[in-house]
């Protein structure tokens, strides 16, 4: 019985410690709910699909527009190699845009040559001209 009692207490403890990490995982990634972080499939004009991971503060509306920051992992990388400098950016105050390069991650593979950025100038274009909570005067571009 003795040992019984010493694994059900082991599991317990491990379950709380658990729980408390995915508490901590969410603050970290959320600010504590203050980003929602979305992941994005845009379609572009060649038919293939990008993905981008979106981090947007909880203020960002049309009304109140943030400066927003487009940030590539470089070639054949996968968009959350960049997650630290998305959830700061986005805590200060800026809608954050991670591309996950085309034939990298979970974008579609290239078909065509037309899409030579590896999706780059289509995010860019899809959060200038569709994302009425962006400041349009205030777009940033790192990797």
């Amino acid at each position: 019985m003795n040992g019984a009692k010493k694994r059900i207490t082991a599991l317990l403890i491990s379950a709380a410690m658990f729980i408390i990490s995915l508490v901590g995982c969410y603050a970290t990634f959320t600010s504590f709910g203050k980003i929602s972080v979305n992941n994005l499939r845009i379609v572009i004009p060649s038919g293939e699909i990008i993905r981008a991971v979106e981090y947007r503060p909880d203020n960002a509306s049309k009304n109140t527009p943030v400066p927003a920051v487009i940030l590539s992992p470089g070639n054949d990388s996968i968009a959350e190699r960049l997650e630290g400098f998305a959830i700061e950016l986005s805590r200060r105050g800026a809608a954050v845009y991670l591309l996950g390069m085309t034939s990298a991650g979970r974008s579609t593979v290239v078909q065509s040559m037309d899409t030579v950025s590896n999706g780059m100038y289509d995010l860019i274009e899809y959060v200038y001209n569709t994302l009425d909570y962006v400041d349009k005067n205030w777009i940033g571009i790192g990797g």
